[in-house]
C-alpha cells in the first residue's frame, strides 16, 4: 500500500503551469466561442430537426405513392365493371331474342 500512496502523492503534487497558461485562459474566457457542450447540443438539435423533416417528407412521399396506386386500382376496377356490364347486357339481349 505504501508504494501506491507514493505514486498517488507523485501524481497529485503541485506543479507550475506551462508558459502562456494565463494568457490562453484569458483569451478563451474573452472570446465569443461557444463552449464545446453548446456546440454539441446545437449539432444534436440540427440533426434531430433534419431527421424529423426527412421523416415527414418520406411519409408525404409514401402517401402520394399510395394515392397514385389507389387511383390506378379504382380506374382498373371501373373499367372491369364497365366490361362486365356490357357482357351482361349482351347476354340479356341475346336471351330476350
Amino acid at each position: 500500500m505504501n508504494e501506491f500512496e507514493d505514486q498517488l502523492r507523485q501524481a497529485l503534487r503541485r506543479r507550475e503551469p506551462r508558459d502562456g497558461f494565463a494568457s490562453r485562459v484569458a483569451r478563451e474566457a474573452s472570446g465569443s466561442r461557444l463552449p464545446r457542450a453548446a456546440r454539441w447540443v446545437g449539432a444534436a438539435i440540427a440533426a434531430s430537426l433534419m431527421l424529423a423533416v426527412g421523416g415527414i417528407e418520406y411519409q408525404r412521399y409514401r402517401g402520394e405513392k399510395a394515392k397514385e396506386q389507389l387511383m390506378t386500382a379504382v380506374e382498373i376496377t371501373a373499367e372491369k365493371i364497365t366490361l362486365v356490364r356490357r357482357n351482361l347486357q349482351h347476354i340479356d339481349t341475346r336471351s330476350i331474342q
